[in-house]
């Protein structure tokens, strides 16, 4: 997986791939937050809108009418959110401040898919648990440039990974990367991407 920006944006990481990511825990704002139990479950061809936190009549995922994968509450959610569809809508907002989420994954095999845009840089964090991964998985049928620029709080040992064959499928890490526990924790940057990908 090919990192251009890589060292100058994060120049701590070092050849091998493997970041020891021991920077300053960071201030969650760990009251008040709403619980939601959360389902793995993928993004909707024709959401109502773009917001993740799904609620009231919102049905922006296949799970459901006010569902959404992840949750409001804690830092060690289970489930996965998929994007792997060409959906009318493929700027996904953050509109929570505590999500948390184990995995994202984009592609699947011989499937056309969405460039889409996870978060911003200014806006809400994703809390990342412990051993989940961001993915580029399949060999899409078509050309397109996955973009996660929400601030990524890593809650433990975290992954990410672009292993799909077509050179021109990037995947590009937009926001900063932090620690929000006590402890160094490891970020593993891989895959068999061949393309120039962003981080």
């Amino acid at each position: 997986m090919a990192l251009s920006s890589l060292a100058t944006r994060h120049p701590s990481v070092k050849a091998n791939f493997i970041l020891a990511a021991a920077v300053a825990a960071a201030g969650l704002g760990l009251l008040g937050r709403a619980a939601n139990a959360g389902v793995s479950a993928a993004w909707n061809a024709s959401p109502t809108d773009g917001n993740w936190v799904a609620t009231g009549a919102e049905n922006n995922w296949n799970s459901g009418v006010a569902t959404f994968p992840g949750s409001t509450s804690g830092t060690t959610d289970s489930t996965t959110a998929t994007f792997a569809n060409v959906s009318s809508t493929t700027s996904v907002t953050i509109n929570n401040s505590t999500l948390n989420i184990k995995s994202i994954a984009f592609g699947a095999a011989s499937t056309p898919i969405s460039a889409f845009t996870i978060g911003s840089t200014s806006g809400n964090a994703l809390l990342l648990s412990n051993g989940g991964s961001i993915s580029y998985l399949a060999d899409t049928s078509a050309a397109a440039t996955e973009t996660v620029d929400a601030p990524l709080i890593l809650e433990g040992a975290y992954t990410i990974q672009n292993n799909n064959a077509t050179s021109t499928n990037l995947l590009n890490i937009g926001g900063t990367i932090t620690n929000g526990t006590g402890s160094a924790q490891a970020l593993t940057i891989q895959g068999t991407h061949t393309g120039v990908n962003t981080l």
